[in-house]
């Protein structure tokens, strides 16, 4: 079996297309390491730090809620991934592309501001994701990949009765997709 290391960054892009609350966009860096259990079979573990914004509720001059504007929002992601790569323990003119999925837990790194604002606290995840390694020799290589994260966002409810036109169309607890597209760099030994 052959071990990995990697270093990344990524950018992180919310599809959503009402209004977002929770944390969305901006660049997560971290690294990821790998153990190869077979030839085309990888398990790894990654601890990754987003650096993302969110949506700043606040109570206005006649206390009501109101969203406006955005404040930071940065998170601590840590995730545990199963890899199948097609081309199996070899790579086709350099190249490895793989599929793979995960499971991680998500967690807000700072507190909320104020006792209104969106308190995102920590969710699981699962994301499913495909890419390539690009070998640039027979111990390096560059990965690109693309991922989707499923996580379920809670509402508190009296954002519903006081929040109107904004998450109206949204449940109590609905499950969102989140893309990830990612590039790093990897060192196997």
């Amino acid at each position: 079996s052959q071990a990995q290391f990697r270093a990344r960054i990524r950018w992180s892009s919310i599809l959503a297309t009402a209004p977002w609350l929770g944390p969305h966009d901006g660049p997560t860096y971290g690294g990821r390491f790998g153990i190869a259990v077979s030839g085309p079979l990888e398990i790894s573990f990654a601890v990754q730090y987003a650096d993302l914004i969110g949506a700043r509720v606040y109570r206005d001059a006649e206390d009501n809620l109101a969203v406006s504007g955005t404040l930071p929002s940065p998170i601590w992601l840590f995730e545990t991934d199963i890899q199948y790569t097609i081309t199996g323990g070899k790579t086709w003119h350099g190249f490895a592309p793989y599929i793979g999925g995960g499971i991680g837990y998500a967690w807000r790194s700072s507190s909320t501001e104020g006792p209104d604002a969106y308190d995102f606290g920590g969710r699981f995840f699962w994301a499913p994701f495909a890419g390539t390694r690009y070998y640039v020799n027979p111990r390096s290589f560059i990965r690109a990949e693309i991922r989707g994260a499923f996580y379920r966002l809670a509402y508190p409810p009296y954002y519903y009765e006081e929040i109107t036109g904004i998450i109206e169309s949204y449940a109590i607890n609905n499950y969102l997709s989140n893309v990830w597209y990612q590039v790093g760099f990897g060192y196997s030994f």
